[in-house]
């Protein structure tokens, strides 16, 4: 209890940082992992390789999303649970949620490879790529069950007081994938292959490590025998629907721009809006990481009704927020050359180059906007506040991003389908402001030792 009794008791800022800390570095670890599988595959298998990859991001998105989503909505109810020291009912949560997530990984794995070429035709592949998607996401799909236990031990664990131990099996399992990328594609000659089969093997790396919270028992939670009620299951597909909305609409809002880019570019637009989207990645999974890191200290303090400890942590989640979206986007406004350098061998003058720079500057503008977006949804739900969380998402996919995807390539030229994300991520925080701002940040109390 001495780990998770801290959310309760210890200074905001200190706890703060204890859980930002590694959150932080396990996000950008993470995109760091994509880029590095990125750049191996653009520049030691082509460009158009890949586009392919960047094709099957949106189905690995949506299972992700999907068990990602529960394991969320399920970390909140435990995290609730084990303030009020119900362990009994946060074991059952815990293991129910782990064979959800079990279940859910295996059917989209058995459903995936039977339907590969049905899959890779919906995903608007090209004939340069349709037998590339195929490939790799069929050896991926063999995987998929590691990565939904990832993901859910990650969410669980950092509930259960060790933040650190996600932090660890995520870098571990990325440094690792970065030889297994060198060696698979370029010792063993294994191209797309063998770049899935790192990414692969590095998740059940990931799940071995993260398994060491519960056999050596740091936490409080322990896996039981399955109580199977009703209410229970409600309780959790309830809490996981408002970040399910954004979750699922995230994987068809990237179809959707990969559809635009190719019928703007053809497969020059696909390359180019894969190598922005592995960059993007990176900053959107940073900035999500802040919303990942205050749901455990906003939930556990939730549960002892702690108002000013809630407001607290949100506020400086906002300010550092803000702070790191600014940073990273003049990093990239200064080195743009050099951070496309890492994805193509193509020379800087050459068409790819050229439009990727483009698009990567105007699209970075919505990444000041992402975070504070993620951490009014990651707020609302943390304190169960269901409709409210349901709303923000909603404005975040169905009712803006989708209707800006499919407005601005019919009424603007090629050049402005950059301006989506922008345009979207803008216009959704001044409607948050709009229905919010009294509600919540009128009455922010100053951050205080409380």
């Amino acid at each position: 209890m001495k780990k998770t009794k801290e959310l309760l008791e210890k200074d905001i800022k200190s706890l703060f940082w204890k859980y930002a800390i590694p959150s932080m570095t396990m996000m950008v670890i993470m995109s760091v992992y994509f880029i590095v599988d990125a750049i191996f595959i653009g520049r030691g298998v082509g460009s158009e390789a890949l586009g392919a990859v960047n094709l099957t991001i949106p189905i690995m998105v949506i299972v992700n999303s999907i068990t990602m989503s529960l394991a969320i909505g399920a970390s909140i109810i435990i995290s609730i649970y084990l303030s009020k020291k119900k362990y009994v009912k946060a074991n059952n949560t815990f293991t129910n949620i782990l064979l959800i997530n079990a279940v859910i990984s295996l059917v989209f794995t058995g459903l995936g490879l039977v339907f590969s070429s049905q899959i890779a035709t919906l995903l608007w592949a090209t004939p340069e790529t349709f037998d590339m998607v195929i490939r790799y996401l069929s050896i991926i799909l063999y995987f998929l069950f590691f990565f939904t236990m990832q993901a859910t031990l990650s969410s669980i664990i950092r509930n259960d007081g060790n933040p650190n131990l996600a932090m660890v099996a995520i870098i571990v399992s990325s440094l690792i994938n970065i030889p297994l990328d060198a060696l698979f594609i370029f010792g063993f000659d294994w191209g797309l292959t063998g770049a899935a089969i790192a990414t692969g093997l590095s998740q059940v790396i990931a799940v071995i490590i993260l398994s060491f919270h519960f056999i050596l028992k740091k936490g409080n939670l322990r896996i039981s025998k399955p109580n199977f009620e009703f209410k229970e299951y409600k309780k959790i597909f309830i809490n996981t629907i408002p970040i399910m909305i954004w979750n699922i609409f995230l994987p068809i809002s990237m179809f959707l721009m990969n559809i635009t880019a190719s019928q703007a570019y053809g497969t020059l637009g696909i390359s180019a809006y894969a190598i922005v989207a592995s960059i993007s990645m990176f900053i959107g999974m940073a900035l999500n990481g802040i919303a990942q890191w205050i749901q455990p200290i906003i939930s556990f303090n939730h549960g002892q009704s702690e108002e000013l400890r809630i407001k607290n942590t949100l506020t400086l989640g906002i300010k550092n927020s803000l702070i790191i979206a600014i940073v990273l986007c003049m990093g990239l406004f200064f080195f743009s050359d050099q951070v496309i350098g890492l994805f193509t061998t193509e020379d800087i003058s050459s068409p790819l180059f050229s439009m990727t720079r483009k698009a990567l500057l105007i699209y970075m503008v919505g990444f000041v906007f992402i975070g504070f977006n993620s951490l009014l949804a990651s707020y609302f739900q943390s304190v169960e506040k269901i409709k409210d969380a349901m709303i923000v998402n909603t404005l975040r996919s169905i009712i803006i991003l989708i209707p800006i995807a499919l407005f601005v390539p019919l009424v603007l030229p090629n050049e402005y389908i950059w301006t989506i994300l922008p345009i979207s991520e803008f216009l959704i925080s001044i409607s948050i402001l709009a229905f919010y701002y009294k509600k919540i940040f009128v009455k922010t109390p100053e951050i205080s030792k409380s």
